[in-house]
């Protein structure tokens, strides 16, 4: 599922563009790129946004959602059941 399609499954659709929301914002380092507050923000483009999508039914309202991404993707670092760690080695 794309990032736009769980925010839009999760919260609506509006009427309006991503960026004339108030948790889009604008971030420059070596170039511009976009994050949503509200999906969530790291140093990878898992998390860029674009500026033209239609934006989700939290367009301009306070939400105390926050790091959705990690909805669609859970943690790499969790331990499926019957997964043997490194711990489990025998000397």
């Amino acid at each position: 599922m794309k990032k736009i399609e769980l925010m839009h499954s999760m919260f609506g659709r509006s009427g309006s563009k991503c960026k004339d929301c108030s948790h889009f914002s604008e971030h420059h380092l070596s170039r511009k790129y976009f994050k949503c507050d509200v999906y969530g923000e790291s140093a990878s483009e898992a998390t860029d946004w674009r500026a033209n999508y239609q934006s989700c039914g939290l367009f301009n309202k306070f939400t105390s959602y926050e790091n959705v991404y990690k909805l669609a993707k859970p943690e790499r670092s969790e331990i499926v059941d019957g997964q043997l760690s490194i711990f489990d080695m025998e000397e």
